[in-house]
């Protein structure tokens, strides 16, 4: 009777044991699904936060777009007013305490129209001979237009223009 008792008694407390077991388990399994709740749930509300940042962002590059739109327009119209007044002024430069303002003759450039036409008609200095080929020298050209102020046949000359510049001074 005693061996069946303590099989009895060693059963119990196996069965205690493991029922105590499963409990731990399941305490446990709930602890971890809460876990992985709350990281969805943090997941959700990241989202959200990065959807009203977008939305945010957005508002803000637009007024950011406008308000250096219209200081663009402002810029353009003080920079015309600034040409107008150099190039009625007769100077190449004018310096001034928070800048300076440049006229500035921009070179002629020349443009061959009729390849054909020109090599006809050009001289050696006009073109460059390269091993079997004979293509037209820009520079050439140039020159010998402003040596003779004839333009030869086949080419287009384009004035350069006077360009305006401004230069602010570094205030840093």
């Amino acid at each position: 009777m005693e061996t069946t008792d303590k099989t009895e008694q060693s059963t119990f407390i196996d069965e205690l044991l493991s029922e105590a077991e499963q409990q731990e388990t399941r305490e446990i399994e709930a602890y971890l699904d809460m876990a992985v709740r709350e990281i969805a749930e943090l997941q959700k509300a990241m989202e959200q936060t990065n959807l009203i940042a977008r939305k945010d962002i957005e508002l803000i590059n637009i007024w950011q777009t406008n308000e250096n739109h219209k200081r663009a327009e402002r810029i353009n119209r003080l920079q015309a007013k600034l040409e107008s007044y150099i190039r009625a002024s007769e100077k190449k430069t004018i310096s001034l305490p928070h800048g300076t303002l440049k006229l500035r003759q921009k070179p002629d450039k020349v443009e061959v129209t009729d390849v054909d036409l020109f090599i006809k008609n050009a001289t050696k200095d006009m073109v460059t001979i390269a091993p079997e080929q004979v293509k037209p020298s820009l520079s050439g050209i140039k020159k010998w237009i402003k040596m003779t102020n004839k333009i030869p046949q086949g080419i287009k000359l384009i004035k350069g223009e006077v360009e305006f510049s401004l230069k602010l001074t570094d205030n840093k």
